[in-house]
């Protein structure tokens, strides 16, 4: 990953050493403590104050490009890659923002990064104010997410038909909820979606772990 970022300033005909620095020091100004325990209080306070993060030049011009190829070009699936730590997530929601996007959901493949994307999303969040919910069956452990559960299909499908904003927090394989409320009845269509860290996600083999 180091030499994918050397690479990528290099290609925008900066010093390395000097944009690596930059690039820490925005870094270390921006993130969130990482907590000591699951005890600590920022897992369970979403809400709490943090500085807006600044989009580098890459990450504008990214979000725009993606931003043309929904808006545009009609795509339905855009793949976006870019090495660890270079702000793919808050790219997935400014381009939620400038979608309007109101009925969103999230799936990463692990629930501790599911936990920390809730975070950061929900401190930075600047679009429609929205509800969220994580999708949980009864035996599922949820660690860090002090938001409402939803455990069985009809309850998904009761988020799925009303009118509210909301946001829905999945990880394999409770995501299959999601496939299953629609199997019981019309479901109104969601707006956006992400799924991170996807290329974790392509190995699994039962058809329940696939988003409609």
């Amino acid at each position: 990953n180091a030499a994918k970022v050397v690479k990528l300033w290099e290609a925008q005909g900066k010093q390395v050493d000097v944009c690596l620095h930059e690039w820490h020091m925005q870094l270390l100004e921006s993130e969130i403590e990482i907590p000591t325990s699951w005890d600590d209080p920022a897992l369970t306070e979403p809400e709490a104050k943090v500085r807006r993060y600044v989009p580098f030049d890459y990450q504008v011009e990214d979000t725009a490009d993606i931003l043309h190829g929904f808006l545009d070009l009609g795509l339905a699936r855009i793949q976006y890659e870019l090495p660890c730590r270079l702000g793919k997530t808050p790219v997935a929601w400014w381009v939620a923002e400038g979608l309007g996007a109101e009925r969103i959901v999230f799936v990463a493949n692990w629930q501790e990064l599911l936990s920390q994307q809730h975070r950061e999303w929900s401190s930075q969040w600047q679009g429609v104010e929205m509800k969220h919910y994580v999708l949980a069956s009864k035996n599922d452990v949820i660690r860090g997410m002090a938001i409402e559960r939803l455990g069985t299909p009809e309850d998904v499908l009761k988020v799925l038909q009303s009118d509210e904003p909301f946001m829905l927090w999945a990880c394999p394989p409770s995501f299959g909820l999601i496939a299953d409320a629609c199997a019981l009845g019309d479901a109104k269509p969601l707006d956006y979606g992400v799924m991170d860290e996807f290329h974790n996600m392509t190995g699994l083999r039962t058809s329940r772990n696939t988003l409609p």
